[in-house]
């Protein structure tokens, strides 16, 4: 593949909430998507799913070109695995990857189709703070670019709430943080989130916009993983 193409034949990985899901896009442009079971910790449920996907829609695993994957914020154990598979399957095959804000994922479903417009996407309550970001709809056709996202508390969400757009806030959110982001006239929804939306996205993103060496994959973590904090807290007690 040319480093000017984007890649044709791309698989996409959804993990970063318990409703995971995979999807590609065969040659001839029929979408296949496949929900992964969730529930079960004991197994790895992904790489099955991503065979029968594969097989359903008669792709072999060499036929792909490039691999997308959420990269967070969101579920600690899912976004490890998927991210590690992905990394493992393109290392594979030699072929790049591209991980995308889990935010930009969340804003595609809910916003394509619509008009041009910009959301807020708020996740990983704890403690009276929030992860939030915003994620903008730029390009013919649209496409999801995020501006990173940083923690903010019902003090200082006003600083970055949008009068007029979509925040995509789950119900189980801080309702002060959410009700300082909801300003003028913009809406609150819930996120959702879908292996097509994201493949979507890398269906429309330039080689040079972040596609390439699967080692540069990493989970994007809001806050230092708490069982990162307890290891460190150890060692200091030594």
């Amino acid at each position: 593949m040319s480093r000017s193409e984007i890649p044709r034949v791309i698989l996409a990985i959804e993990a970063s909430t318990p409703a995971a899901s995979v999807a590609v896009r065969d040659p001839e442009g029929t979408l296949f998507e496949r929900t992964v079971p969730t529930g079960d910790r004991s197994r790895d449920h992904l790489p099955p799913a991503i065979e029968d996907l594969l097989r359903e829609a008669d792709i072999d695993r060499r036929g792909l070109h490039g691999i997308a994957v959420s990269e967070g914020p969101g579920g600690f154990t899912g976004l490890r695995i998927s991210v590690a598979l992905a990394q493992g399957i393109a290392e594979a095959l030699r072929i790049p990857t591209l991980g995308v804000a889990s935010a930009a994922v969340a804003a595609a479903v809910t916003l394509d189709g619509m008009d041009r417009r910009d959301a807020l996407v708020v996740m990983a309550t704890k403690r009276g703070t929030a992860w939030v970001e915003r994620v903008e709809s730029i390009g013919e056709p649209p496409r999801r670019i995020s501006s990173g996202g940083r923690i903010v508390d019902h003090g200082t969400a006003p600083d970055v709430a949008i009068d007029e757009g979509v925040v995509l806030a789950d119900p189980r959110q801080d309702p002060s943080v959410v009700a300082a982001l909801t300003a003028g006239a913009a809406t609150t929804v819930e996120p959702r989130f879908s292996a097509a939306a994201l493949l979507g996205i890398a269906e429309r993103t330039p080689p040079d916009a972040g596609w390439g060496d699967p080692a540069r994959l990493a989970v994007r973590y809001p806050r230092v993983p708490e069982a990162v904090s307890k290891w460190r807290a150890a060692s200091v007690d030594r």
